[in-house]
């Protein structure tokens, strides 16, 4: 199921690009960890390891937005809890059931339905808004740099 980075998926935002890349491969060790059925203890540590640096990255993101006073922070931390609560229910799953083909399914799924089209349309979006901004700014703003430090 390997997920290739593609020029396309960036969003000009060197430390966003460089989490979502994280994100993919490690998603993509879980499921070839999956597929070559290396146990549940590294599946289950793939699948925490996951989750915690999912979060870490959403409230990365959201610190970001509300910093560099983007306007759909909101609506962008809404499509970080559903994901959230996606990756809690696979999490779940993997528990009840293990390692099973269910797993697999859902990560695949949430890779392709949700991440993708995440980090292509509404990440992207962000990004635009907050360069928008910055290249619009009084010229004496127009120097200081935004950054999720």
């Amino acid at each position: 199921m390997s997920i290739v980075w593609r020029p396309a998926m960036s969003t000009g935002l060197a430390w966003q690009d460089e989490q979502h890349k994280e994100i993919l491969r490690r998603i993509d060790q879980l499921v070839d960890a999956i597929e070559k059925n290396q146990g549940a203890s590294v599946i289950g540590e793939l699948l925490e390891f996951l989750g915690e640096y999912v979060d870490r990255h959403f409230r990365s993101e959201e610190a970001f937005m509300r910093k560099s006073g983007c306007g759909s922070c909101e609506l962008h931390a809404e499509c970080h809890r559903v994901l959230r609560e996606n990756l809690a229910e696979i999490k779940a799953t993997f528990n009840r059931h293990g390692a099973s083909t269910m797993v697999v399914l859902k990560m695949q799924s949430l890779v392709r339905d949700w991440l993708i089209n995440h980090i292509l349309a509404i990440d992207k979006q962000m990004a635009a808004e907050v360069n928008q901004m910055i290249a619009t700014a009084i010229p004496h703003q127009k120097s200081q740099k935004v950054s999720n430090e």
